[in-house]
């Protein structure tokens, strides 16, 4: 791992969801593995606070469905409170995994303000998606935003999930290829058998694996390579093969069809995905 891959500072986005509170048990739990501060961050969403001072406002609970009157002045004291509230589990978190820590609140667009705290930052870890969802969990708007628009790496992990191992590492010969090998490598903790290289099939694959060996050689680590289509069926049982519990991705990975490898594939697993630019 090179000085300028070192991980300093970890941020994490905070807001109501459940997706978001495990974003931050995980990225507690990765800032005392790396040795790095957490800070967390609450955007105020400049959408809704503009959506409450229309007339006749309304707000529906999206639990159990009452409506009430929704009035600037009223928003800005819920969001107080939720500030306060996600300051107190940060803090809470920060403790438990014995790490230093900073709070903010910032106001706008949510992905906009993310994007730019995320400068400041070496690894912005994101929710996968609001309070509402369906079974499967789909990325939300501003996970895909963050995800589309980030230059740091991103960590997207949805309720109920933590990072965890085997760590499988889709691997394209890319300098962001080889740094998401080198940050593969510190997710499977110097163990072997916790990790592997998904390579893209076709007439480079041989090469690329010896690629990938060699990188992962020079992190103390010796590696499994498995080849697959790069077509989500493919991808996805190969995954499900290898117990794949996080999964680190190039951000220009693609499949065979074109699409970027991290737009599909958010929709369609459960497991932590970090996206290495």
């Amino acid at each position: 791992m090179t000085r300028s891959e070192e991980v300093r500072r970890i941020l994490v986005a905070l807001d109501a969801s459940e997706h978001s509170l495990a974003a931050l048990e995980a990225a507690a739990e990765m800032a005392a593995r790396l040795r790095a501060e957490l800070e967390g961050l609450y955007v105020e969403d400049s959408d809704l606070l503009r959506a409450a001072s229309l007339p006749f406002a309304r707000e529906l609970s999206a639990y159990g469905g009452g409506r009430r009157e929704m009035s600037g002045a009223s928003m800005e004291r819920t969001l107080r409170a939720r500030a306060a509230r996600l300051r107190r589990a940060l803090e809470a978190a920060a403790e438990r995994a014995g790490v230093a820590w900073s709070f903010r609140t910032a106001r706008g667009r949510v992905a906009r303000e993310l994007l730019s705290a995320a400068e400041q930052a070496d690894m912005l870890v994101v929710g996968k998606a609001g309070v509402a969802t369906t079974r499967r969990v789909r990325a939300g708007s501003v996970a895909r935003q963050v995800v589309s628009g980030a230059r740091r790496t991103v960590v997207v992990l949805q309720r109920g999930s933590a990072i965890g191992r085997p760590v499988l590492v889709w691997y394209d010969g890319s300098e962001a290829g080889r740094r998401a090998l080198r940050t593969g490598a510190r997710l499977a903790e110097s163990d072997h058998r916790n990790i592997g290289i998904l390579i893209p099939e076709g007439a480079e694959a041989k090469r690329l694996a010896e690629g990938a060996r060699t990188v992962l050689a020079e992190e103390g680590l010796p590696s499994r390579a498995i080849v697959v289509r790069a077509d989500l069926g493919p991808v996805l049982a190969a995954m499900r093969d290898a117990r794949c519990r996080t999964l680190v991705l190039p951000a220009p990975a693609r499949l065979d069809d074109g699409r970027q490898a991290s737009s599909v594939l958010l929709d369609y697993i459960d497991c932590p995905v970090v996206l290495v630019p």
